[in-house]
């Protein structure tokens, strides 16, 4: 790739140039690049991949369409990046689960679960599900956001009711739908 500045015969020039050269604009510059070419057909990978794309393609046109989630992507989108990318980004990408905190849980009655999740933009909700190791749910909500910050805290119910055998799991949703879980058993 190239990048053309102060060539009266280039500049604003886009589109193909002998069936070898293509021209293209991106932040009022012009790039030149090699031709693309095609290598054959796909695979079953390079296929879902596109359908994943297509999705993200999808959702961005979207939330560009919401000016709030617009000004968002907007605010992220850093040099040569518009927030059209950053949407697209953020619908390829998944939400992290790094830890689930339970000690409050198992120490005395009113104590949170706390759930510390990445993700660059905005997640949807973090919703936390309380189970015995036989698969009986004691209980289940969902969590809320500490100011703004990865952690979001749940507050159960009721103390845990053993000492042993309990599953905290945790699902955390992103505004493009993507989810992640993430379970702990004390």
């Amino acid at each position: 790739m190239t990048l053309v500045t102060d060539n009266i015969m280039t500049t604003g020039m886009s589109g193909m140039f002998g069936n070898q050269v293509v021209f293209r604009q991106r932040d009022g510059r012009t790039i030149a690049a090699k031709k693309p070419r095609k290598h054959g057909s796909a695979t079953a990978a390079q296929e879902a991949h596109k359908k994943r794309f297509l999705k993200a393609v999808d959702y961005a046109r979207k939330a560009l369409a919401d000016p709030e989630l617009k000004a968002m992507y907007e605010v992220n989108a850093g040099v040569g990046a518009t927030a059209y990318n950053m949407a697209v980004a953020d619908a390829l990408t998944a939400p992290v689960i790094e830890h689930i905190e339970t000690q409050g849980y198992t120490s005395a009655h009113g104590g949170m679960i706390m759930v510390s999740v990445y993700k660059k933009f905005r997640l949807r909700s973090v919703s936390v599900r309380i189970a015995l190791d036989d698969g009986t749910l004691l209980e289940k909500g969902e969590a809320v956001q500490v100011n703004g910050s990865r952690e979001w805290q749940y507050t159960p119910a009721a103390p845990s009711p053993v000492a042993t055998g309990v599953k905290v799991t945790a699902l955390a949703t992103d505004l493009p739908g993507n989810t992640a879980e993430f379970s702990v058993t004390f």
